[in-house]
């Protein structure tokens, strides 16, 4: 793995994914997550603040390896 990579997990915190870079929030949608972005609703949801990307793969019944798969994809560079 490349170190200067950000590595999403199942305990990756919503919220600081989807600050990590825009394409995550294009990736939830694709993924059908509710509600992933500020875009719209001027907010996010209450869970984003508090929840992990499992949590997201339970509530909204998608495979959580689906969810990783798609954000580790994006080969987001780790903020220094």
């Amino acid at each position: 793995m490349n170190e200067d990579i950000m590595i999403f997990s199942a305990e990756t915190n919503i919220a600081e994914a989807l600050e990590a870079d825009p394409r995550v929030e294009a990736a939830f949608r694709a993924l059908r997550l509710k509600c992933p972005g500020k875009e719209g609703r001027g907010e996010w949801c209450v869970a984003v603040e508090q929840e992990t990307l499992a949590h997201a793969a339970l509530y909204h019944e998608i495979g959580l390896d689906r969810i990783l798969a798609a954000l580790n994809a994006l080969k987001i560079p780790k903020r220094r």
